[in-house]
């Protein structure tokens, strides 16, 4: 600003002078012409050539108190703009979010440091490349799609987005820059890193779902995954059986050994199901001593050797096991037929139903 200020009076200081040179010059002229008149004469004698030098000093003068006005005020102007520039520049590399700009062609015209090294660059060798030279074939779908949207409405929108590159989760928000025009010739695209709460939001979500001591689905997780396999069934036509497994003895064993063995009688048969079953299979707490299981797929032709596959699991832990205790458990089944719907919770109680039977059968044998 100093600066300015030193050209400005620069500018004053030169369009007085440049007026006294002009009186000056026009006397000399003048000696010229009248050559037997004194040069002081000339210079300040004749009014009326004294009132036109002055008033054309005086028009040098206003034009130099313009144009300096002018000049400050543009550079003032300037000034305040690039000083406004370097603290959005500045704001924007110091931030920890990614920040891009692209053109109406995907091309690059601005990266902040954070997206440039996220990216892998160390310059501006990104400037006029295509987005969709560094990203995959999903990444480029899900962008152009919202890309398009902002240049056809006009409007910012936010999307979550899971990067492959940096494998974290970003809140993406794409904006619409306009020329002067109003026409949109360019989108922003701010990136704010959200992996910390996807993670506790994910965290918090298994926790819901999750049985907190055996790590099997709870009951909410369980018809969860339950809903899909019987709307799978039905989609497909296929019948599918669900087990119900309720472990025998578990108050005896909690009024003899404590309840912390209790809960390790519990852990254990919960191990034991996942051992016994697929990967795939949905197993669940349902309650303090009741287990589900919904065996992926499962018809008439294989749930007799799938329940006799459990009870060899059972059968071999207890003769391998050195706890204080025996595991034992009786297994319902209930079958689901897609050409007579029933509910989930139907399903559960008709399996509940099977295996009182069962515990009834083996009782009275």
């Amino acid at each position: 600003m100093n600066k300015i200020r030193k050209i400005k009076y620069l500018i004053i200081t030169f369009s007085f002078f440049a007026g006294l040179a002009f009186w000056f010059f026009d006397a000399l002229m003048d000696k010229l012409i009248f050559i037997n008149e004194p040069f002081l004469n000339i210079l300040i004698g004749n009014i009326n050539e004294v009132a036109f030098r002055s008033l054309t000093c005086l028009f040098f003068l206003v034009f130099g108190f313009v144009a300096a006005k002018a000049f400050s005020d543009q550079k003032r102007i300037e000034y305040l703009l690039r000083a406004s520039e370097e603290k959005y520049r500045s704001l924007i590399e110091s931030t920890n979010d990614s920040i891009y700009l692209v053109d109406k062609d995907c091309k690059y015209l601005y990266m902040n440091k954070k997206h440039a090294a996220r990216m892998g660059f160390t310059g501006e060798e990104y400037l006029g490349r295509s987005y969709n030279e560094y990203h995959l074939p999903n990444e480029i779908r899900c962008f152009a799609k919202d890309f398009n949207e902002v240049f056809s409405t006009g409007k910012s929108i936010q999307r979550e987005h899971k990067s492959r590159r940096d494998d974290k989760y970003f809140l993406q928000t794409l904006s619409p820059v306009t020329d002067s025009d109003g026409k949109i010739v360019a989108v922003t695209v701010v990136s704010k890193d959200i992996n910390a709460l996807k993670l506790m939001e994910h965290k918090f979500h298994a926790l819901s779902a999750t049985d907190e001591l055996t790590g099997l689905f709870n009951r909410r997780g369980f018809f969860t995954v339950a809903d899909q396999y019987l709307k799978l069934a039905d989609r497909n036509k296929r019948g599918t059986f669900m087990l119900y497994v309720d472990l025998d003895g578990l108050k005896l064993i909690n009024d003899r050994f404590g309840h912390s063995t209790g809960d390790l009688a519990l852990i254990e048969l919960a191990n034991l199901l996942r051992n016994c079953f697929r990967n795939s299979d949905a197993i669940a707490r349902i309650g303090g001593d009741e287990f589900a299981v919904f065996p992926v797929e499962t018809t008439e032709d294989n749930i007799e050797s799938i329940t006799a596959r459990f009870r060899d699991c059972l059968k071999s832990y207890n003769e391998k096991t050195d706890h204080d205790f025996k595991l034992s458990a009786c297994v319902g089944t209930a079958y689901y037929d897609p050409e007579r719907s029933r509910s989930l919770e139907q399903l559960l109680m008709r399996a509940d139903r099977d295996m009182y039977e069962q515990k009834n059968r083996r009782a009275n044998a």
